[in-house]
């Protein structure tokens, strides 16, 4: 039993704690292989799908026919234009977060500059496309 303060008895009615068992060698082995087998199944999956870009690819361009415009540029405008705002939001996000890490770092050499100047060039540097 466990005395809690002056009044209260408490008793311990947890499980005991179980130590992991620990692996042998066989099933660091069986980790290993089952990983391997998993990165060659991507890579083959990641293989068969550039196969696929390249052949339909290929097959747009020897036939301009077979690719559709009235559906092409519509999903050009839905997944570049649209996405701007978001993209432009996200660049200026991570501008502040430079500004404030780099007046931070800055100020532990005993400079002393606001992270508004850092924020400002970092701004500018993101809506000049560097």
């Amino acid at each position: 039993m466990v005395r809690c303060g002056a009044s209260r008895v408490h008793e311990c009615r947890a499980p005991p704690v179980e130590l992991p068992r620990r692996r042998l060698f066989a099933a660091h082995l069986e980790r290993i292989g089952r990983g391997l087998c998993h990165a060659l199944h991507q890579g083959y999956q990641l293989v068969g799908f550039f196969g696929h870009v390249v052949f339909e690819t290929t097959a747009a361009i020897l036939q301009p026919k077979r690719l559709r415009f009235a559906a092409l540029v519509p999903q050009m405008e839905e997944t570049g234009l649209n996405a701007l705002p978001i993209v432009g939001l996200l660049s200026i996000l991570v501008g502040v977060v430079f500004a404030y890490q780099g007046s931070d770092q800055l100020r532990d050499f005993g400079a002393d500059c606001t992270p508004s100047i850092f924020l400002a060039s970092a701004s500018y540097g993101n809506l000049a496309g560097r």
